[in-house]
């Protein structure tokens, strides 16, 4: 439990963490700002004033880190969905018209990857597993409008692909 005093400089200090999270790229993470604001308060139960550093840098200090850490430990939980392999590269005997549709999509997705750049890929693999743009640009630490950027990059490559 806070007293007073010490909720008065957490809340003059919140700048910090919006300031921590922005230099990360990560201001859109609402839940992440709220961790880290209650990572500030223990900081601030572990401050002491007489070793000469000021709050505010010690906060950004640990606050930052802090935003690193669990950036990294969110990016390592969601590195399986990076990493898998979608294709199935075997061949395969065609019954009926759907499955030869699909073996199209599947063809002319795998050339579509096979021209885009990593980023790209990743974000399309993320895009097919049904995330939207917001919780692509958090896992890959994009900003949204750069994570809109590689999608409009990836249809113009998808259109430039001949069959």
């Amino acid at each position: 439990m806070l007293s007073k005093e010490q909720q008065d400089i957490i809340e003059n200090s919140i700048w910090v963490v919006n300031t921590a999270l922005k230099k990360q790229g990560l201001q859109a993470d609402c839940d992440l700002r709220q961790s880290a604001i209650l990572y500030m308060c223990r900081c601030l139960q572990r401050f002491d004033p007489n070793r000469g550093i000021k709050w505010t840098t010690y906060a950004y200090k640990n606050v930052f880190l802090y935003i690193k850490r669990q950036h990294k430990k969110e990016i390592e939980q969601n590195s399986h969905l990076i990493n898998e392999d979608f294709f199935d590269l075997e061949p395969t005997v065609y019954e009926n018209e759907q499955e030869i549709e699909f073996n199209f999509a599947r063809c002319r997705l795998e050339k579509i990857m096979n021209i885009c750049t990593i980023e790209e890929k990743k974000i399309l693999k993320l895009k097919m597993h049904g995330y939207k743009c917001e919780e692509i640009s958090k896992i890959m630490r994009f900003s949204t409008s750069k994570t809109n950027v590689c999608m409009q990059n990836i249809k113009k490559k998808a259109k430039e692909i001949e069959f």
